[in-house]
């Protein structure tokens, strides 16, 4: 089983992530009280772009490994990408959450999982060889990158313009279509 053009999605997926995450403004996150808080820094939006960036980059892998192993059939597997990819949702949630504010990620976080849903569901299709179904699910991953532009461009409150957002996710959409299972 060879892929092809495989690297350059995983490779575009942080790039997005940073590129938009750095036009955003960091509210002030909560602080900890007592002493612990006197030593910790407040994390800049830099630094937490560049949490961002690792958290797409962990995804990236997370979801690669789950569509492998549904091709497989292999359901532990699936199941541990499955828990792991839940965890990392969380974590970029409670990341969005520190950028964009808390409203923002509430938002984010049920419309990232749907993303990995509608992956899980093209793998299934793959699988299966269910061409109608493959179609239904690339059409949902489609719906749900112009969602995604929508998304950043609107938590950029103007900084990041639809076209800029849409043009990067055109990039993502040609990396993706470049896979062959």
């Amino acid at each position: 089983m060879r892929t092809r053009g495989n690297g350059r999605l995983w490779r575009a997926l942080p790039l997005l992530g940073t590129g938009l995450l750095l036009l955003a403004p960091a509210p002030a996150p909560a602080s900890p009280s007592g002493p612990v808080a006197a030593a910790l820094p407040k994390p800049v939006a830099a630094d937490l772009a560049i949490q961002f960036e690792a958290l797409l980059g962990q995804h990236s892998v997370l979801a690669a490994d789950l569509m492998r192993s549904r091709i497989r059939g292999d359901d532990d597997f699936v199941q541990s990408a499955n828990a792991a990819l839940g965890k990392n949702t969380a974590a970029m949630t409670t990341l969005v959450g520190q950028l964009f504010g808390k409203s923002t990620a509430t938002r984010f976080g049920p419309m990232w999982s749907e993303h990995i849903v509608a992956l899980f569901a093209y793998a299934g299709a793959l699988a299966a060889h269910d061409d109608a179904a493959k179609e239904d699910a690339h059409d949902e991953l489609l719906e749900y990158e112009g969602e995604l532009a929508e998304f950043f461009a609107g938590a950029s409150h103007g900084r990041l313009s639809e076209k800029a957002a849409d043009a990067t996710i055109a990039q993502l959409r040609e990396a993706r279509n470049a896979l062959q299972f």
